[in-house]
């Protein structure tokens, strides 16, 4: 039987598995702050002035968002994109028996 060992191989198999759900629970946490502070207003500032007021659970809700999005480029990109890309660009070892062969 033939394995391929990569670093993505690595990554996609070892540590997506931890990753992933540690990246649930930071997004779960921030979204559950944005609820609770959905009505406390935040002054903004923008290059050191006063902006356009917002509130706390906004700006907490764009950043799960943006968690969220990057959650997902990881998912897609270990689980499919990062695979392909490893074996096309060949970085790939094949070891088979007791030999190696690149």
């Amino acid at each position: 039987m033939t394995t391929i060992i990569t670093p993505c191989f690595i990554t996609a198999c070892v540590l997506l598995p931890q990753v992933l759900p540690a990246m649930d629970s930071v997004i779960a946490e921030v979204a559950r702050l944005a609820a609770e502070y959905a009505d406390v207003p935040m002054l903004c500032r923008t290059h050191g002035q006063t902006a356009t007021p917002s509130t706390m659970g906004k700006e907490m809700a764009v950043f799960a968002y943006r968690l969220q999005r990057q959650r997902d480029q990881v998912r897609v990109s270990m689980s499919g994109g990062g695979m392909a890309a490893c074996l096309c660009m060949g970085r790939v070892r094949v070891f088979e028996g007791r030999g190696a062969r690149e």
